[in-house]
């Protein structure tokens, strides 16, 4: 069993890299090593915008999530400015009252509140659990 606080701790503030190390690489490691879950990759590594939006649009992992109405731990958020216009994702965890982990640029890793995204960044989110 991993030790989750030891291992977000860890996970805090690693370097962004949109090549290396983006947002979906965050969201799977988390995946993998709290909830056993082996995403396959995405390729949005140095994309543009357009291409991000095609990729987590129709990406075959996709049918393997459903859509729910509340967050539960675990659940995959993917976020962007409009319904079917998603172009970052995060992974929602319970700690800290529900936290969205992702990675960006210039923070790297962080955690963020559903509403500091939603304010801040003007974000939308959904939330997903495995099929």
């Amino acid at each position: 069993m991993i030790d989750r606080a030891g291992f977000l701790a860890g996970l805090r503030r690693r370097p962004y890299d949109r090549v290396t190390f983006n947002c979906w690489h965050a969201a799977s490691l988390i995946q993998r090593a709290l909830f056993g879950r082996a995403l396959p990759l995405v390729a949005i590594d140095g994309m543009g915008f357009q291409d991000r939006v095609e990729a987590f649009r129709s990406h075959p992992e996709r049918r393997a999530w459903r859509e729910i109405p509340e967050p539960v731990d675990g659940a995959f958020v993917l976020m962007g400015r409009a319904r079917g216009r998603e172009h970052h994702c995060g992974v929602w965890l319970a700690e800290g009252g529900g936290r969205i982990w992702h990675g960006d640029t210039p923070h790297g890793v962080i955690d963020d509140s559903p509403l500091e995204l939603a304010q801040s960044r003007r974000f939308l989110l959904s939330y997903h659990a495995p099929a």
